[in-house]
């Protein structure tokens, strides 16, 4: 007789069976691992863009701003005239800005466009000299941007 038993195929079939899953399962696992890197890529590279902006505005400026009204319990607000590029069509300096960070994420306020920059938790704060604050004031030295998941702080100065 020439051929395989219906035991040899069966056995055979198993195999493949198992070596397909197995390499379908670390195809998986590789697609997995990638698409988190991308993620992790584009939300460090979202960080690294909103503290670059953050910094120009700060280093550019020429007066800080007090908001006439308190903002909410758990948000900053920076207010301030700048230099930096301004983002709206037609002004270019003496841009005034306002950046609002909470719980809800970071975004920049130039005229009347809002742009979105971060959408984790954010604390942003003021060194006067003595402490951080979240009251940002005239007497400001410096600036700490404070994000989580990772968690990281950054601190920004002229």
């Amino acid at each position: 007789m020439k051929g395989f038993t219906l035991i040899e195929v069966m056995v055979a079939v198993a195999i493949t069976a198992i070596l397909t899953l197995g390499v379908s399962a670390a195809t998986l696992g590789l697609t997995r691992s990638a698409e988190d890197s991308r993620e992790h890529a584009r939300r460090e590279e979202r960080r690294s863009r909103a503290a670059e902006l953050i910094a120009q505005d700060w280093r550019g400026r020429t007066r800080l701003i007090v908001p006439a009204e308190r903002p909410p319990a758990g948000t900053s607000v920076l207010a301030l005239a700048t230099t930096s590029d301004a983002f709206a069509t037609g002004a270019r300096a003496g841009s005034d800005i306002r950046w609002i960070a909470s719980d809800r994420g970071l975004s920049r306020r130039e005229g009347g466009r809002i742009m979105p920059l971060l959408d984790e938790p954010v604390i942003l704060e003021a060194w006067t000299g003595q402490a951080w604050t979240r009251e940002i004031r005239g007497a400001a030295k410096a600036l700490r941007l404070t994000l989580a998941e990772p968690a990281e702080s950054i601190v920004i100065s002229r």
